[in-house]
């Protein structure tokens, strides 16, 4: 499959795209004969794969009916399933945003195979249709499922904006919180605190309004605090506008955790800015006045 690898590439750059694509696609139409020794049919196997994953990669959407036949024979099957061919289905309907395989995907919750069960709970959640939230709904109430996989179908519930995953998310943070979220937050803090020094308040303005968890989560309260300890009342009408977290690479490390620092943000950590602040500003007037006074 190098060959058919230089002639997608070719492919598109212009030179016969078509033809490229179509022969990879015949490929994968034609079933290897069954009398075939298990050597050639492995060989022919990784072909197809191979295959598959050139035309994912160059966007051709006319595989999608074949990564919906795998899906259902994936679903079916009792036995060993090959990890590079879940993963492939997976990458794929994703890429593809392939709403059409919601019914083999449905068949994939029910697998007994935990890498097939968790595949058709991240591609359904990566998939933004009324139908797919409806299935995530199930996934969070059903209390008996993979911690992780209800945990994926709340945030892409939250993502939505649908109420049904936040609860899941915030008690799961919550938990967190408890054991050792606020410790580490608080070193996280101090740590990045006295990195921040050096930086003008400009610097100090733009760490705080980076909203992205995965890029500012060690800088942004930091920031925040740093701005706090050394601004007065004309540093409140900025933290007021602050935006809450965003999550947009869908990573975190503790399931909730970017939806319950949310409320963190703005109960811990600007509301109490703001409220030094505006004491420091009465102090300041109050100390103003006292001077002033005959």
């Amino acid at each position: 499959m190098g060959v058919g690898n230089d002639v997608i590439v070719k492919a598109s750059q212009g030179k016969d795209e078509s033809a490229a694509r179509q022969a990879l696609l015949s490929m994968l139409d034609a079933e290897p004969p069954r009398d075939l020794p298990p050597f050639q049919k492995l060989m022919i196997n990784e072909a197809r794969t191979e295959a598959v994953g050139l035309l994912i990669a160059h966007r051709v959407a006319d595989v999608v009916p074949v990564l919906r036949r795998w899906a259902r024979s994936i679903a079916s099957d009792i036995g060993p399933v090959d990890p590079r061919t879940v993963e492939l289905v997976q990458t794929g309907l994703v890429s593809f945003q392939a709403d059409e395989a919601l019914p083999e995907l449905r068949a994939m919750l029910s697998s007994a195979n935990p890498q097939v069960h968790q595949a058709a709970v991240s591609s359904i959640a990566a998939l933004d249709i009324p139908e797919a939230l409806d299935i995530q709904e199930q996934i969070v109430r059903d209390e008996g499922a993979n911690p992780s996989l209800r945990c994926q179908a709340a945030t892409a519930l939250v993502r939505a904006e649908k109420d049904a995953g936040r609860a899941l998310l915030l008690e799961s943070y919550r938990r967190y919180n408890e054991s050792e979220g606020v410790t580490k937050r608080n070193v996280e803090t101090l740590t990045a605190t006295m990195r921040l020094n050096g930086k003008t308040t400009d610097e100090l303005k733009q760490l705080a309004a980076d909203n992205d968890w995965s890029r500012a989560h060690e800088t942004r309260y930091a920031a925040i605090s740093e701005l706090t300890r050394r601004g007065g009342s004309e540093m409140i009408p900025f933290l007021e506008q602050l935006k809450p977290w965003t999550n947009p690479s869908g990573v975190e490390p503790v399931c909730g955790l970017v939806e319950g620092q949310k409320q963190v943000m703005q109960d811990e950590i600007v509301a109490p800015a703001i409220a030094t602040l505006r004491l420091r500003a009465e102090r300041e007037a109050a100390r103003r006045l006292k001077n002033n006074a005959p």
